[in-house]
């Protein structure tokens, strides 16, 4: 019981997306905004370590014999790993997206109420007269 076709296929259509999860991840290290950072680190950690679980399967193939169900189940485990870490970095990702949604809101607010100081400065001076 090697590594699968669909095991090897499995680990590298996922490699370019742990590589693009790693760079975002240590790109944001210098911000680490709470709790999405944590997130989005945990789900690459943990999608880190689910192509070694094929291995970790064919180690513990032999506990199977004196463990019954075992191999049944360790099947999935990849697969559910897999999700729970996508999962977790998907969330902290989304999270983080919401707060530069209300970042850029908030300063597109602060512009306008800018813009419209400065034109009521204008009137201001053009009423009075003043230069």
């Amino acid at each position: 019981m090697g590594l699968t076709p669909i095991a090897l296929l499995f680990t590298l259509f996922n490699l370019p997306i742990l590589i693009a999860q790693w760079i975002g991840v240590l790109n944001l290290r210098r911000k680490r905004e709470g709790a999405s950072w944590i997130l989005m680190l945990t789900g690459t950690i943990i999608g880190s370590l689910t192509p070694l679980l094929p291995i970790l399967r064919l180690i513990l193939s032999g506990l199977s014999v004196r463990i019954p169900n075992l191999g049944e189940w360790f099947i999935f485990l990849p697969a559910m790993v897999g999700i729970l870490g996508s999962m977790l970095f998907f969330v902290g990702f989304a999270m983080h997206a919401l707060r530069i949604s209300r970042g850029n809101d908030r300063a597109a607010e602060l512009e306008q109420l800018a813009a419209a100081m400065a034109q009521e400065i204008d009137r201001l001076k053009a009423e009075r007269g003043t230069p």
